[in-house]
């Protein structure tokens, strides 16, 4: 997944420009963005990749499916948000 632990935003976005799949790449940064506003990740992906026209919505997944969203929690009605990304495996 894009946003896994020790990706390099300098490669993903060298290599999203040699797939010429920066509009792809830049929809997910955009929703990695928005929910994990914190994670310089998703900044620094963003400025290494071209602005381009956003793709289709018919054609890319709605951006809550690279998140787990709540909207019960012990403390009663709430939404909470986590970005979806591997876990190292612990053999």
């Amino acid at each position: 997944m894009l946003g896994a632990e020790g990706n390099d935003p300098h490669t993903l976005a060298r290599m999203a420009k040699m797939e010429r799949s920066e509009a792809i790449v830049r929809y997910v940064a955009n929703a990695g963005k928005k929910y994990e506003p914190s994670n310089p990740f998703w900044q620094t992906l963003l400025g290494l990749l071209p602005l381009v026209p956003d793709p289709k919505s018919s054609v890319v997944p709605h951006p809550t499916r690279f998140i787990a969203m709540t909207g019960m929690t012990r403390r009663g009605i709430e939404t909470l948000t986590q970005w979806i990304r591997p876990s190292r495996s612990h053999g």
